[in-house]
């Protein structure tokens, strides 16, 4: 009995030892065959079709031995007869075995699915993370890692892999400029401040050359604390939208032929310029310096304005020679420069500076082989002094300059004289615009007269009353106001108005009338529109057209284009005669005084008022000489004594125009009814009377004074 026991003991443990190692055999063997069948048949297949299909089989061939035949196929019988065991009945231990198998081959099966899961997530993410154009970027914040696309490289300017690897060394391609930016964004981050970020930097591409990214980021993931441990983000190439906003920031403050800065770069930086001159201890003084080419619409017209854009280069080259690193260079526009000096404790220290420059426009300038000469003037004011604000130093500085132009080529600081003078003449350019709109011009005529004593024009001379002061201005202070304004031409426009108005009613009169001369300005006579307002205005008025001379100034000369030349003869077709005034005085081409569609010419009153002096005798024979070998009538302006009118007849001079025949007066007082007889001037002088415009007759046209 006690040996039946002990076997039966035996027979257990070894049955519990064998059922272990059976369950432990066929756990492994059952994973094996899973793990293997995984790929090809999948999980379902793999946990359904493999071991508990088995357990299946076994158990139905057990319970109800129609599949017992079948037994064999499990891998724990064969198990069993290996050992030396026959088929045992269903026990515990053998389904607690199999409950084992089968738990382990879920739990296997889950496990496996979520690694599969995972494996084809992480590829297409690599799929698409090697594929997009952006540049995807990843930084593990733990150890302080970057990953970086592809389509990153591309855009930050890298030919392949391997230049970023860790935050220094993205740091370390950083600009400057950018790079405290960037770290105190990337800290915010870091510091979870605030989930998300976007800034612009440079980085230094692999070529050397910087390059613009703008860059979002944001917090993907964080620890069991809160903190931030992985942050990703795309950054994108932005650096030709960056150049073009460059080149629009350029071109609004810089001059696009000089590349300097223009006038709206100027009032910004003087704001700078004087807030650090006011933060000085020591040097608070700064010069302003306006600086303007001379004769440049000279050069413009006579060369043409490609060589005048290049001299403006030429110009702007040889200034910033001049200057110092200290100082600073505008161009404000035209042929106007601006120089800010600092460092200038005294006046001569601003003087030096332009002596310098005007000296330096002593040289030529080559220009597409043309060597060209042109002068400098300088108006000065000096910071706190004369302003201190960009406006009213600019403005000063101006006033300075319009006082240097008159003599060129010189300098003149701001003074208070200056900027009476300055006070005045804006005074008279605010009333010439309130009477240009009220049309309280008026006109004088002075005669032209013929050796014979006849009448042969009047010219028509405006006159001026201001409506503030009731003081008569004379034409010397107001029409160079007038030329440097533009305001010439509206007045240019009502004076001839006024004048053919005249001349049609006197025409119409019944009374001979003259010729009127009209004087013209060269801005009127370059104003396209000017030859069509004549057309209109002798229609309109109704004066006769062979009745009108305009008179043109020699400057007209200086800014002669074939377009004038056209103009002119255009005039003439009208039937409109052209005089040529002041000559003598200006630079006449001999080229275009052959071609110049004129009918007469006039000796200025320089020449005449010398008379009977010998050089001034050869210089008006000269003329006269000129003018008859060109075919063009002759007249003598400015005769104020006998001697000077002697003088001309003896030469062979037949026209006169001057103080000493008689003063410009009104129409009204000019035309007078004749008296019966008159002496000639021809061997007579006119008396004192005469010459106040109330005593002279004339013959042959029955208008007398």
């Amino acid at each position: 009995m006690t040996n039946i026991k002990i076997r039966l003991i035996h027979s257990a443990r070894s049955e519990t030892l064998t059922a272990a190692l059976v369950a432990v055999a066929a756990f492994a063997l059952y994973a094996a065959a899973f793990i293997l069948s995984f790929p090809y048949f999948g999980r379902v297949v793999g946990i359904l079709a493999i071991f508990p299909v088995f357990v299946l089989i076994r158990s139905a061939g057990l319970a109800g031995g129609t599949f017992g035949g079948l037994a064999v196929f499990p891998i724990d019988t064969a198990l069993y007869a290996a050992l030396g065991y026959g088929d045992p009945f269903l026990s515990p231990t053998r389904l607690a075995s199999w409950g084992i198998v089968m738990g382990f081959g879920l739990l296997f099966g889950f496990i496996e699915e979520m690694e599969c899961v995972r494996r084809r997530q992480e590829r297409a993410f690599t799929r698409a993370f090697q594929a997009v154009e952006e540049g995807i970027w990843d930084v593990d914040l733990r150890r302080d890692l970057v990953s970086v696309s592809p389509g990153w490289y591309r855009t930050a300017g890298y030919s392949g892999p391997g230049a970023i690897a860790t935050m220094n060394d993205l740091k370390a391609r950083l600009h400057p400029e950018e790079t405290e930016l960037v770290e105190d964004e990337i800290e915010r981050l870091r510091d979870g401040v605030t989930e998300s970020a976007s800034f612009e930097y440079r980085l230094r591409g692999e070529d050397g050359r910087w390059r613009w990214l703008h860059t979002k980021g944001r917090i993907a993931a964080k620890d069991r604390t809160g903190k931030p441990t992985r942050l990703v983000g795309v950054s994108c190439d932005m650096t030709e939208r960056k150049n073009h906003e460059e080149l629009l920031v350029f071109q609004a403050y810089h001059d696009q032929l000089t590349r300097l800065p223009n006038r709206k770069a100027f009032f910004e930086r003087a704001v700078e310029i004087l807030a650090a001159a006011e933060r000085s201890l020591h040097e608070r003084t700064r010069s302003f310096v306006i600086l303007d080419i001379d004769n440049f619409k000279h050069v413009n017209d006579s060369l043409g304005h490609r060589v005048g854009d290049l001299l403006l280069r030429a110009v702007a080259e040889r200034l910033q020679r001049l200057v110092r690193r200290s100082d600073f260079i505008f161009h404000l526009g035209s042929n106007s420069f601006m120089t800010v000096l600092s460092h200038t404790t005294i006046d001569t220290d601003a003087a030096l500076f332009v002596e310098k420059v005007i000296a330096s426009f002593a040289e030529a300038f080559n220009v597409e082989g043309f060597q060209v000469y042109v002068g400098i003037s300088a108006g000065i004011t000096i910071y706190p002094r004369d302003g201190t604000d960009p406006l009213t130093l600019i403005r000063n500085a101006e006033s300075a300059l319009y006082e240097a132009k008159h003599d060129r080529n010189t300098y003149r600081f701001y003074s208070a004289d200056i900027q009476a003078k300055a006070s005045v003449r804006l005074g008279l350019l605010s009333n010439l615009r309130k009477t240009i709109d009220s049309g309280g011009f008026t006109l004088e005529y002075q005669k032209i007269m013929n050796l014979d004593g006849s009448v042969e024009s009047l010219e028509a001379l405006i006159r001026w009353t201001r409506g503030d002061t009731g003081e008569a201005v004379p034409p010397m202070d107001f029409i160079p106001i007038a030329e440097e304004s533009g305001l010439i031409i509206p007045i240019g426009h009502q004076v001839m108005d006024m004048a053919l108005a005249d001349l049609a009613r006197l025409a119409a009169s019944g009374v001979g009338a003259p010729v009127f001369a009209v004087n013209v300005s060269a801005k009127q006579i370059r104003d396209r529109t000017f030859t069509a307002f004549l057309r209109a205005a002798l229609e309109r008025t109704g004066a006769p057209a062979r009745l009108l001379r305009v008179e043109i100034t020699e400057s007209c000369l200086l800014e002669m284009t074939d377009e004038v030349l056209t103009r002119l003869r255009s005039i003439r077709e009208l039937g409109v005669s052209v005089s040529l005034d002041d000559f003598g005085t200006g630079y006449s081409s001999l080229a275009y005084l052959r071609e110049l569609p004129i009918d007469e010419m006039k000796i200025d009153r320089l020449f005449v008022s010398d008379l009977p002096d010998g050089k001034a005798e050869a210089i008006v024979m000269a003329i006269m000489d000129l003018a008859r070998g060109l075919g063009k009538r002759v007249v003598a302006e400015g005769v104020a004594t006998a001697e000077a009118f002697d003088c001309l007849v003896k030469l062979g001079c037949d026209r006169f125009q001057g103080e000493y025949f008689s003063a410009p007066a009104p129409l009204s007082e000019i035309i007078k009814p004749a008296p019966p007889a008159g002496p000639e001037i021809a061997g007579h002088a006119a008396t004192e009377t005469d010459r106040e415009g109330s005593g002279e007759s004339g013959r042959g046209n029955g208008i007398g004074a």
